[in-house]
């Protein structure tokens, strides 16, 4: 809309002003319209101001606010956001006390994202003329969805939380079922392109998750945040994103549950925070409710898919109740060539060993040389707890070409196995996973498998006696077998340096 568009305010209303910043949000940077128009919502700002159009007001600012060379627009968007932070209502009461008072978190999000990191407690602590602070209403009103938004961290108040799942309102919504839950954001860590925001780990014993430990967090990357949900494998001891679950399943992708696994770092990360506990959550209405706001949500049940049996018959990593599917993603940047209906692919996903377990377990070894692990030093060494395993040690290579990390697990008999890889440099999407991802095919065979998706040769002598004696085993020992793969033999024939 051109300037002299908007110099007459005579029949301006609601729906034509919302229509008007419509346009001035469509702006490019820097583009020469905005200015002028910028000056025009001066003019009418103090008759059309509320709760809705504010919060459209603070993203043009927001965009437009950025780094530029026109002092005169710097000038005019300093002039609104003052406008708007100097609000006050006929009852003395600031935008952001007004909005507490009405129970409004979206507008509250707005203007939490609009100031500084070092006005931020000012905003907050500032009272109206009654002497309230925004907090002080919303706890007077009982909003608890207020109450709540305004308990996070503060580095959580200065960006959008993106909220795609669940009922309206979402932000309000997602806030309200982790308050039912008391789950808080505890523990912050930065790693590459991200930072993680976790809560302690938990249990939701009434969904499908059962005894496995999870663990919420907001990923904080560029000027948004994004609610994300881990779950931590049994089998292979690595905490991996979830954002579909079934009936009776975990949900995967169709390249399989590698490519969900947490950076190796941020898992060991997780690991000491699983340490000090996790508390079993068991209202199923409660459960339910939280993650059908954090996961995409299916009530069919689902047969066992064909992924979990290949042409060897056994398969390294099926000991979850995954099934298999594309999920529900908003970051197309984690996509693969290898899943339908993702929109871009990856050129740098790198396989690593064999895809399916040969019978001879002296085939199963690296493709290329330079990406095997160099065992002569470890970059990071720690002690994890396993339900499964019990406690493990774990320990950190990177490769000959040091392009990649591996994560190597030992249990108290010295049994060890590869639990997970990645490209070092590689950064992290808006899901909290790697960009690409390492595929070690059948090089990642954990200590434990199912039975019957296990050759019987390598099948321990206790284990027989067992089966022999007609004990049903879910899981057996993979120790005869992974003892004669090449990299676990290397693993023992050169002690790392300390």
């Amino acid at each position: 809309m051109q300037q002299n568009s908007v110099k007459s305010f005579d029949n301006f209303n609601v729906k034509s002003l919302d229509s008007w910043l419509n346009t001035i949000e469509q702006l490019p940077l820097n583009d020469k319209k905005l200015l002028p128009e910028l000056r025009a919502i001066l003019k009418i700002f103090d008759d059309w101001l509320n709760d809705k159009n504010v919060i459209q007001l603070t993203r043009i600012l927001k965009k437009h606010g950025l780094e530029h060379k026109n002092s005169k627009l710097d000038e005019v968007i300093k002039e609104i956001r003052d406008k708007i932070f100097n609000y006050t209502t006929p009852k003395g009461r600031g935008l952001i006390h007004e909005c507490a008072y009405a129970g409004n978190v979206e507008t509250i999000q707005a203007l939490t994202n609009l100031v500084s990191t070092n006005s931020i407690n000012n905003l907050l602590e500032s009272k109206s003329k009654s002497g309230e602070t925004a907090l002080g209403y919303a706890k007077r009103k009982g909003h608890q969805g207020v109450i709540a938004y305004l308990k996070l961290p503060e580095a959580l108040l200065k960006k959008e939380i993106v909220c795609k799942k669940g009922a309206d309102p979402k932000l309000e919504g997602l806030l309200l079922s982790m308050q039912a839950l008391n789950l808080s954001i505890e523990h912050s860590f930065a790693y590459k392109n991200v930072t993680y925001h976790f809560t302690n780990c938990f249990l939701l014993e009434e969904s499908v998750f059962g005894k496995r430990p999870l663990i919420f967090a907001f990923i904080e990357k560029s000027e948004k945040i994004y609610p994300r949900l881990f779950w931590l494998s049994q089998s292979q001891s690595m905490w991996r994103r979830t954002d579909k679950i079934f009936k009776d399943w975990i949900g995967k992708s169709n390249k399989g549950e590698e490519w969900l696994a947490l950076p190796i770092l941020i898992n060991l990360k997780i690991f000491k925070i699983l340490q000090k506990g996790f508390a079993p959550i068991s209202n199923k209405t409660y459960v339910e409710e939280f993650l059908k706001r954090v996961v995409a949500w299916s009530d069919k049940g689902v047969q066992q898919p064909g992924w979990f049996l290949n042409p060897a018959g056994f398969l390294t990593n099926g000991n979850e109740k995954t099934a298999e599917g594309a999920e529900s993603t908003d970051d197309t940047s984690s996509s693969s060539a290898d899943v339908p209906k993702m929109p871009e692919t990856h050129r740098g996903n790198i396989l690593l060993g064999p895809e399916h377990l040969p019978e001879d377990p002296h085939l199963n070894d690296f493709i290329n040389k330079q990406q095997r692990p160099d065992f002569s030093k470890s970059v990071e060494s720690q002690i994890i707890d396993s339900r499964l395993y019990g406690r493990l040690k774990a320990n950190v290579f990177l490769s000959c070409d040091r392009a990649i990390r591996f994560l190597f697990l030992q249990n108290h008999l010295n049994h060890v196995f590869l639990a997970g890889a990645e490209l070092v440099e590689e950064n992290v999407t808006i899901r909290g996973l790697k960009k690409n991802w390492v595929q070690l095919g059948s090089l990642s065979l954990p200590l434990l498998e199912y039975r019957d998706q296990f050759h019987d040769k390598f099948i321990s002598d206790s284990e027989w006696d067992k089966i022999s004696q007609g004990k049903q085993l879910t899981y057996v020992q993979t120790w005869n077998y992974l003892r004669e793969m090449p990299c676990i033999q290397e693993y023992y024939s050169i002690p790392p340096k300390i």
